[in-house]
């Protein structure tokens, strides 16, 4: 048994059953303090309108974008959009105080890239599709609820997960994934990349392996 253990520790991530983890305990050394995230989103709402997506009800606000453009240009997710190089990215002036404080405290020194809220409006749907990033360093995607229910259900490759109030989550985005919010009150998160750097790639590997 512990032989087997063993192999399992050194599997890649790629081979793990699952492809959303709770990385919270992992990333995160205090607490997230949820009456400042909701400050943060009200004041960036007040000073950037949401961009729509690809799917209907799906927007977002850029707090950090490629050259940190702002407006539709700032939310796009193509070209040089999904660069894994940091520093083509920078902080738009929607920034606030304290996302930006959590988004560095949990990159750890690595490289800083897109950083979105990101609304699905109440009753709508994002369809199934894969995130791709251009050739370079890889990528890891980290989710935080500001606003959710229990009818907000993520799905990747198929597989349902519910992400709650306070935890920080990896997502495998290269992976077949949709989101469906079937609840009364729109889902705001917030999304963004990092440049998976050693540190960061352990501890991604710490949370698999706490998770089997």
């Amino acid at each position: 048994m512990r032989r087997l253990r063993t192999e399992k520790r050194h599997l890649p991530i790629e081979a793990k059953r699952r492809d959303l983890y709770d990385v919270t305990k992992q990333f995160l050394k205090t607490p997230l303090d949820h009456e400042k995230l909701l400050s943060d989103l009200e004041k960036a709402q007040d000073l950037h309108k949401y961009t729509s997506k690809a799917f209907g009800g799906w927007e977002s606000i850029p707090l950090r974008s490629l050259k940190g453009v702002t407006g539709p240009e700032g939310s796009r997710a193509s070209g040089q959009h999904a660069s894994s190089d940091a520093d083509l990215f920078k902080d738009t002036n929607v920034m606030p105080d304290y996302i930006s404080s959590i988004v560095k405290q949990i990159a750890s020194g690595s490289g800083i890239l897109k950083v979105r809220l990101m609304r699905l409006q109440a009753k709508r749907t994002i369809g199934e599709h894969k995130d791709q990033f251009s050739p370079g360093p890889p990528v890891a995607r980290l989710h935080i609820p500001i606003v959710t229910n229990p009818d907000v259900i993520f799905q990747v490759n198929r597989k349902p997960y519910h992400m709650q109030l306070g935890h920080v989550y990896y997502i495998d985005v290269s992976q077949l994934h949709a989101v469906s919010n079937k609840g009364k009150e729109d889902r705001v998160h917030l999304v963004f990349d990092l440049v998976r750097n050693h540190d960061v790639e352990e501890k991604l590997k710490s949370a698999i392996e706490s998770a089997q």
